[in-house]
Protein backbone atom coordinates (compact mmCIF):
# COMPACT_ATOMS: atom_id res chain seq x y z
CA UNK A 1 0.00 0.00 0.00
CA UNK A 2 2.88 2.13 1.01
CA UNK A 3 4.54 1.77 -2.32
CA UNK A 4 1.50 2.73 -4.39
CA UNK A 5 1.14 5.94 -1.96
CA UNK A 6 4.47 7.34 -2.87
CA UNK A 7 3.62 6.55 -6.80
CA UNK A 8 0.79 8.61 -5.97
CA UNK A 9 3.19 11.01 -4.15
CA UNK A 10 5.72 11.12 -7.70
CA UNK A 11 2.65 11.70 -10.09
CA UNK A 12 1.25 15.16 -8.19
CA UNK A 13 4.98 16.02 -8.16
CA UNK A 14 5.15 15.22 -11.48
CA UNK A 15 1.68 17.38 -12.44
CA UNK A 16 3.28 19.99 -10.40
CA UNK A 17 0.34 20.10 -7.88
CA UNK A 18 3.21 20.26 -5.54
CA UNK A 19 7.00 20.55 -5.60
CA UNK A 20 9.35 17.63 -4.35
CA UNK A 21 10.07 17.75 -0.81
CA UNK A 22 13.43 18.14 0.69
CA UNK A 23 12.32 15.58 3.27
CA UNK A 24 9.99 13.36 4.43
CA UNK A 25 8.82 12.50 8.06
CA UNK A 26 6.91 9.55 8.64
CA UNK A 27 6.35 6.93 11.91
CA UNK A 28 7.71 3.49 12.43
CA UNK A 29 6.71 0.77 14.31
CA UNK A 30 7.74 -2.35 12.75
CA UNK A 31 8.71 -1.08 9.32
CA UNK A 32 6.00 -1.73 7.00
CA UNK A 33 4.91 1.79 5.73
CA UNK A 34 8.49 3.40 6.10
CA UNK A 35 9.78 0.43 3.89
CA UNK A 36 7.01 0.43 1.20
CA UNK A 37 7.30 4.22 1.25
CA UNK A 38 10.88 4.55 0.69
CA UNK A 39 10.98 1.83 -2.24
CA UNK A 40 7.86 3.32 -4.07
CA UNK A 41 9.80 6.73 -4.18
CA UNK A 42 12.80 4.66 -4.82
CA UNK A 43 11.10 3.29 -8.27
CA UNK A 44 9.87 6.43 -9.25
CA UNK A 45 13.11 8.22 -9.76
CA UNK A 46 12.65 10.42 -5.99
CA UNK A 47 15.82 10.96 -4.34
CA UNK A 48 14.24 12.77 -1.32
CA UNK A 49 14.85 11.33 2.13
CA UNK A 50 12.79 9.50 4.22
CA UNK A 51 13.17 10.38 8.15
CA UNK A 52 11.56 7.41 9.81
CA UNK A 53 10.86 8.56 13.37
CA UNK A 54 11.01 5.42 15.66
CA UNK A 55 8.22 4.75 18.12
CA UNK A 56 9.92 0.83 18.95
CA UNK A 57 13.22 0.07 20.75
CA UNK A 58 16.23 -0.80 18.55
CA UNK A 59 15.14 -4.57 19.32
CA UNK A 60 11.64 -3.85 17.04
CA UNK A 61 12.91 -1.49 14.20
CA UNK A 62 16.07 -1.79 12.96
CA UNK A 63 17.77 -1.42 9.91
CA UNK A 64 18.84 -5.11 9.30
CA UNK A 65 15.01 -5.65 9.62
CA UNK A 66 13.90 -2.79 7.65
CA UNK A 67 16.44 -3.86 4.84
CA UNK A 68 14.63 -7.22 4.71
CA UNK A 69 11.15 -6.22 4.52
CA UNK A 70 12.21 -4.14 1.29
CA UNK A 71 13.92 -7.20 -0.30
CA UNK A 72 10.39 -9.14 0.64
CA UNK A 73 8.27 -6.47 -0.73
CA UNK A 74 10.86 -6.21 -4.00
CA UNK A 75 9.97 -10.03 -4.26
CA UNK A 76 6.05 -9.59 -4.38
CA UNK A 77 6.61 -6.47 -6.66
CA UNK A 78 8.68 -8.21 -9.04
CA UNK A 79 6.21 -11.40 -8.74
CA UNK A 80 3.60 -9.46 -10.11
CA UNK A 81 5.11 -7.25 -12.36
CA UNK A 82 8.40 -8.86 -13.87
CA UNK A 83 9.26 -5.22 -15.11
CA UNK A 84 9.29 -3.35 -11.41
CA UNK A 85 13.08 -1.60 -11.22
CA UNK A 86 15.29 -3.10 -8.96
CA UNK A 87 15.66 -0.02 -6.59
CA UNK A 88 15.97 -1.80 -2.98
CA UNK A 89 19.49 -0.38 -2.67
CA UNK A 90 18.52 3.37 -3.45
CA UNK A 91 15.74 3.08 -1.59
CA UNK A 92 18.11 1.72 1.65
CA UNK A 93 20.03 4.60 0.95
CA UNK A 94 17.55 7.03 1.22
CA UNK A 95 15.63 5.82 4.60
CA UNK A 96 16.71 7.12 7.75
CA UNK A 97 15.92 6.11 11.07
CA UNK A 98 15.85 8.32 14.02
CA UNK A 99 15.28 7.40 17.42
CA UNK A 100 15.44 11.43 18.47
CA UNK A 101 12.43 11.81 19.72
CA UNK A 102 11.20 7.98 20.97
CA UNK A 103 11.57 9.44 24.70
CA UNK A 104 11.34 6.61 27.05
CA UNK A 105 10.01 4.31 24.23
CA UNK A 106 6.83 2.62 22.64
CA UNK A 107 3.59 4.43 24.01
CA UNK A 108 5.14 7.04 26.35
CA UNK A 109 3.98 10.57 25.51
CA UNK A 110 7.09 12.95 24.89
CA UNK A 111 7.14 16.92 25.65
CA UNK A 112 8.39 17.45 21.84
CA UNK A 113 5.21 15.22 21.07
CA UNK A 114 3.10 16.49 23.11
CA UNK A 115 4.30 20.14 21.55
CA UNK A 116 4.06 19.29 18.10
CA UNK A 117 0.42 17.94 18.65
CA UNK A 118 -0.66 21.33 20.00
CA UNK A 119 1.03 22.57 16.92
CA UNK A 120 -0.68 20.51 14.68
CA UNK A 121 -4.01 20.59 15.97
CA UNK A 122 -3.73 24.91 15.02
CA UNK A 123 -3.49 23.07 11.63
CA UNK A 124 -6.74 20.79 12.40
CA UNK A 125 -4.00 17.68 12.08
CA UNK A 126 -5.06 15.22 14.76
CA UNK A 127 -2.16 13.35 16.06
CA UNK A 128 -1.53 10.19 18.82
CA UNK A 129 1.09 10.33 21.55
CA UNK A 130 2.67 7.03 20.07
CA UNK A 131 3.11 7.18 16.73
CA UNK A 132 2.13 10.51 15.07
CA UNK A 133 3.02 12.74 17.61
CA UNK A 134 6.61 11.75 17.61
CA UNK A 135 6.90 11.96 14.04
CA UNK A 136 5.46 15.89 14.06
CA UNK A 137 7.92 16.34 16.21
CA UNK A 138 10.79 15.54 14.05
CA UNK A 139 10.01 17.35 11.52
CA UNK A 140 9.58 20.38 13.62
CA UNK A 141 12.51 19.67 15.75
CA UNK A 142 14.69 19.38 12.10
CA UNK A 143 11.94 22.35 10.80
CA UNK A 144 13.13 24.94 13.74
CA UNK A 145 17.28 23.60 13.98
CA UNK A 146 18.09 25.11 10.61
CA UNK A 147 17.76 28.88 8.94
CA UNK A 148 17.70 26.92 6.04
CA UNK A 149 14.92 27.34 4.00
CA UNK A 150 13.42 23.82 2.98
CA UNK A 151 10.20 21.82 2.22
CA UNK A 152 9.62 19.46 4.65
CA UNK A 153 6.41 16.89 4.29
CA UNK A 154 5.05 15.05 7.26
CA UNK A 155 3.24 11.65 6.22
CA UNK A 156 0.41 10.97 8.33
CA UNK A 157 -0.23 7.55 9.16
CA UNK A 158 -3.39 8.32 11.65
CA UNK A 159 -5.84 6.11 10.83
CA UNK A 160 -9.39 7.90 10.81
CA UNK A 161 -10.93 4.55 10.67
CA UNK A 162 -13.89 4.41 13.45
CA UNK A 163 -12.77 1.62 15.38
CA UNK A 164 -15.71 1.20 17.81
CA UNK A 165 -17.49 -1.25 16.18
CA UNK A 166 -14.43 -3.84 16.38
CA UNK A 167 -14.52 -2.84 20.08
CA UNK A 168 -18.33 -3.89 20.74
CA UNK A 169 -17.17 -7.41 20.64
CA UNK A 170 -13.41 -7.63 22.23
CA UNK A 171 -13.47 -9.43 25.52
CA UNK A 172 -13.63 -7.39 28.89
CA UNK A 173 -9.80 -5.41 29.78
CA UNK A 174 -8.65 -7.61 33.15
CA UNK A 175 -9.23 -6.48 36.58
CA UNK A 176 -5.03 -5.28 36.03
CA UNK A 177 -5.68 -3.21 33.22
CA UNK A 178 -8.66 -1.22 34.44
CA UNK A 179 -6.92 -0.96 37.40
CA UNK A 180 -3.57 0.90 35.65
CA UNK A 181 -5.90 3.06 33.33
CA UNK A 182 -7.56 4.33 36.33
CA UNK A 183 -4.36 5.50 38.08
CA UNK A 184 -3.27 7.15 34.97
Amino acid sequence: GYVEAALELALQIERRELPEPDAIYVAIGSGGSAAGLALGLAAAGITTPVYAMCVTSRLMVNEPLVHRLMRKTFAKLIARDAGFPDVVESAKANLHLDRGELGDGYGWETDAGKRATVLAAKEGIELDPTYTAKAFAGLVRDATSTSQKRRLLYWHTLSSAPLGPLLEDAPPLPDWAVRYAAAQ
